[in-house]
């Protein structure tokens, strides 16, 4: 149960609604060549140890380009996800995330650039 309070953040024009029970995701991308954006999505891990048995997507969200040090990076944002363990899917990686209540969390799957 609730007990009111939300913490709103806002990051560029994003707005974050954290609390005691939600947090929020924001994961950085590569577009593969030949495509102009990608989406990312957020699923539950199945009890298999082998991901796609049971697996469940909770959401898909197009990334979007934003100039970062003068460097464009594709950023997708979920402003309010349920605490639990994710298995977040890029274009060319997929990791797991656990999501805290009143975090904003991130998670890098680009490529790594020499």
């Amino acid at each position: 149960m609730s007990d009111g309070y939300v913490e709103e953040i806002t990051i560029e024009s994003v707005i974050f609604r954290v609390s005691q029970e939600y947090g929020a995701l924001v994961v950085y991308v590569d577009v593969p060549p030949l495509f102009d954006h990608w989406d990312v999505e957020v699923w539950t891990p199945g009890r298999s140890s082998d991901y796609g048995i049971g697996d469940k997507k909770i959401a898909t969200v197009p990334a979007i380009g934003k100039l970062v040090n003068g460097e464009k990076v594709e950023v997708a944002v979920f402003p309010r996800l349920i605490p639990a363990t994710y298995l977040v899917q890029g274009a060319t990686k997929y990791k797991q995330i656990t999501i805290f209540p009143g975090w904003i969390s991130e998670l890098d799957l680009r490529s790594r650039r020499k």
